[in-house]
C-alpha cells in the first residue's frame, strides 16, 4: 500500500467507498486524496481504511469514563482556543490547516507536548493511538469538531 500513489489508492478503494456510502459530495475525491496522502503509512492493509473512515465519520464524542483525564486547566486554556482556530473561514480547511491550527491553539495557550497532543487525541477519538490527530480532525470536518470540543468544555 506503501508504494501506490494516492489516485493509486483512490482508484482501488472508490467502489468499496460508493457501497459504504462513504464517497460524498463533502467527502469527495480531493477529501480521500488529501487523506490518503497524510495516512498512507498509518494503514497497513488496505482493508483497515474503511473500517477506520466509518469509527470516525460516526464517532460522536469522549466517553464519559474519560473526561476526567482531560478535566484540568490546560484544556479549560487550550478548548476555547482550538474552537476560535478551528471556527475560522479565513483558511480553507486542510490537514495542514489543522496542524497549524493545533499548534498556535497550543502556543496561545501554553499547552505543549504530551498534554497537548494526547488530550487533544482522547478528546477527539476516545483513542490513546491512531493516525495523526490533525488528519482526524480534517475528516471528521469542522462543524463535528466543533460540537465534541464544546461538549467537553461544557463539561468541565
Amino acid at each position: 500500500m506503501r508504494q501506490k500513489t494516492t489516485e493509486e489508492l483512490f482508484s482501488i478503494i472508490e467502489p468499496v467507498l460508493k457501497d459504504e456510502n462513504l464517497l460524498t459530495e463533502k467527502r469527495d475525491k480531493n477529501f480521500y486524496l488529501h487523506v490518503f496522502e497524510h495516512a498512507k503509512d498509518y494503514f497497513v492493509l488496505l482493508s483497515d481504511i474503511v473500517p477506520y473512515l466509518k469509527q470516525i465519520f460516526s464517532y460522536d464524542g469522549i466517553q464519559e469514563e474519560r473526561l476526567s483525564e482531560v478535566q484540568n486547566e490546560e484544556m479549560i486554556r487550550l478548548i476555547p482556543e482550538l474552537i476560535s482556530a478551528f471556527s475560522s473561514d479565513d483558511e480553507e480547511w486542510t490537514p495542514e490547516f489543522m496542524l497549524k491550527a493545533i499548534r498556535t491553539a497550543g502556543k496561545q495557550s501554553k499547552v505543549k507536548g504530551k498534554a497537548l497532543w494526547k488530550s487533544l487525541r482522547v478528546m477527539i477519538t476516545n483513542e490513546d493511538e491512531g493516525p495523526e490527530i490533525y488528519l482526524v480532525i480534517y475528516m471528521m470536518g469542522k462543524e463535528k469538531v466543533i460540537q465534541i470540543l464544546q461538549r467537553v468544555l461544557n463539561s468541565q
